[in-house]
């Protein structure tokens, strides 16, 4: 089959003659040039649709009993179903009508999407020669959405799994299915995007983005090169029509090939059949910048773990796992979610010339407190940094964005709290004599939890202080990130000098130690601690009031203003997001605890 090189090298001819560069071909030349390239690929898109199609089936879900009462199963080419899923992740099982699949291997093996057959009482295919075969559903993965079914061996040819990892945006492709029940469809588009998070279940799962156009009914239909390889599982859409002119979204290939090679041997007896609570663990966490290419950074590795015992360490580079090459976290949750406990494997490791050997444990259901390993990262001593710490400072920090959303990097940009935060975080960590890499790599912890709070506010400082005693338990696990924001917008004058004074006190290295007296309970109220606080931190009092006075941090006060609920959503004060999920009330220490320890064993493996 013709690649996509040979398909560039028609459409220049088409559009210049030999020897021309900026001049147009004379009409007729260039109209036969078009048209002999428009027809090659047509041919093309002929071509892979004839031997892609041949491999893809319809998956028809029926959701009554088996002798047929109140069936929900869609008929054959059934444009007017519900396909309600297909707009999101979340929708209900009764609506999921139709979907697509396709055939992977002669014994009878189709994947498909988790959620088309979940609730199923039975599951029948339509093949491309329209006969209707039911189908017995092998194994479902709901962590990336996942299944794989199978029929009779040799009633249809078999795709081939291409490499995910070799998509670039721009890349083309063909999404195949039956949109809408109509079968044996093809749309052609390119790839958008790549590594787009989207919720699975519970889970956040990374995808690739198309603008081919997929709709209700492509669910688990092949995403395919211009080779005919899958490379991605058609999934979901972003729509706001319900129907065509959305974004699409689907698995990538090397996700898939592990998840669906793990359900078929654990059916074919290649490794003993898993509990649904024996799930595999090794005890490493992933960087959150762990894929693209690269191999995968081991942001920690918890104390006590298969891993911990085997000689990993934080920072070392993972780059295969039972000689499986894997380049980015989704590919190694799906490697050890097909492992078992008890199996041992081999992991190679950039920088080392011999293998890691490990014996696979038991996830664990509850957090473990001695997994923080290193304790909470305490501030020290707020003293001025040394040339050398600046220097470090620097180098931690100048390929980093600033996480206000401005769009400058965070070396150049020093207008808002969310530049400040991060500074202060780093010289914390630069002071406790971290390493560049090591700096940066502890700005980015497995759990993030961002606060807007107002000093002047008894809610507001019980939020904070809650945050401040859960760190130790956690330790580099947990990242508090601060920013305010009044209780009051129409009163704005006590939260304008409470920022004002943490800015001033910041500016000359007791950034920790105004937070704290901010917090102290020993009685006093606001007002009376900002009057103490340039004699207990050693601030320049005359100086200290006239920036009260002026409001020396004024433009950073209205910058907080207006990005908070603009670039946040956030609408009131106290407010808490912990890897995105927003506690929008009952922010007791018992619930951010349990979410908490929840967020760490989602992001452990």
């Amino acid at each position: 089959m013709r690649t996509g090189i040979v398909l560039l090298l028609l459409l220049l001819l088409a559009t210049r003659s030999p020897g021309q560069t900026t001049q147009p071909q004379a009409d007729g030349e260039g109209t036969a040039a078009a048209l002999k390239a428009a027809k090659s690929l047509e041919r093309l898109y002929q071509s892979i649709g004839g031997e892609v199609l041949a491999c893809v089936v319809q998956v028809l879900p029926s959701f009554g009993d088996r002798r047929g009462n109140e069936s929900d199963t869609a008929e054959s080419d059934d444009p007017l179903g519900a396909f309600e899923h297909f707009f999101g992740p979340n929708a209900s099982p009764r609506n999921r009508r139709t979907g697509s699949g396709f055939v992977i291997d002669k014994r009878g093996f189709i994947v498909t999407s988790a959620h088309v057959v979940s609730g199923a009482t039975a599951v029948f295919v339509r093949l491309h020669d329209d006969a209707v075969l039911e189908a017995e559903v092998v194994g479902t993965n709901e962590a990336s959405d996942l299944a794989v079914l199978r029929i009779p061996p040799d009633r249809a040819p078999a795709l081939q799994w291409g490499d995910s990892a070799k998509l670039r945006r721009g890349s083309i492709v063909l999404a195949m299915g039956s949109p809408f029940g109509l079968r044996n469809s093809v749309s052609q588009g390119i790839v958008s995007g790549l590594g787009r998070p989207g919720p699975v279940g519970n889970r956040q799962a990374v995808f690739i983005q198309t603008d081919a156009a997929i709709n209700p009914g492509n669910s688990g239909g092949p995403l395919v090169n211009l080779d005919g390889e899958v490379v991605g599982i058609n999934a979901w859409i972003i729509t706001p029509t319900r129907g065509i002119g959305g974004v699409g979204f689907a698995v990538p290939s090397n996700l898939a090939r592990e998840v669906v090679a793990g359900m078929v041997n654990e059916l074919l007896g290649a490794v003993a059949p898993a509990k649904a609570s024996a799930l595999a663990w090794l005890g490493v966490i992933p960087a959150r910048e762990a894929s693209g290419g690269r191999d995968i950074l081991l942001y920690h590795v918890l104390a006590g773990t298969p891993a911990a015992r085997a000689g990993l360490r934080p920072g070392d580079r993972l780059r295969t796992v039972n000689g499986k090459r894997v380049d980015a976290t989704v590919v190694l949750q799906a490697v050890v979610e097909n492992l078992r406990p008890g199996q041992t494997l081999t992991i190679e490791l950039a920088g080392h010339a011999e293998p890691v050997t490990l014996t696979a444990g038991r996830r664990p259901v509850r957090f473990d407190p001695a997994w923080r390993v290193d304790g909470a990262l305490q501030p020290v001593e707020e003293s001025p940094l040394s040339k050398i710490q600046r220097r470090t400072l620097r180098q931690a920090l100048i390929k980093r964005d600033c996480p206000c959303g401005c769009g400058r990097a965070l070396y150049d940009c020093f207008g808002c709290s969310a530049a400040k935060s991060e500074f202060s975080e780093a010289e914390n960590l630069v002071r406790l004599g971290l390493s560049a890499a090591q700096t940066s790599q502890r700005l980015d912890p497995p759990v993030l939890a961002l606060v807007w709070a107002d000093y002047t506010d008894p809610h507001g400082r019980e939020l904070l202080r809650t945050l401040d005693r859960l760190k130790p338990r956690y330790g580099s696990l947990l990242r508090v990130r601060r920013r305010y924001f009044p209780v009051n917008p129409n009163d704005l004058g006590g939260w304008r000098q409470t920022i004002n004074a943490i800015e001033m006190a910041r500016s000359a290295g007791h950034y920790e130690s105004a937070h704290r007296l901010l917090l102290d309970e020993n009685g006093m109220d606001w007002q009376q601690k900002l009057a103490i606080m340039p004699e207990v931190l050693d601030l320049d009092s005359k100086d200290f009031e006239q920036g009260l006075a002026e409001s020396r941090y004024e433009q950073q006060i209205q910058k907080d203003l207006t990005a908070a609920p603009t670039s946040f959503q956030v609408g009131r004060s106290p407010s808490l997001r912990v890897n995105g999920i927003v506690f929008e009330e009952g922010l007791g220490i018992k619930k951010l605890t349990e979410h908490i320890e929840r967020a760490i064993l989602e992001t452990a493996f």
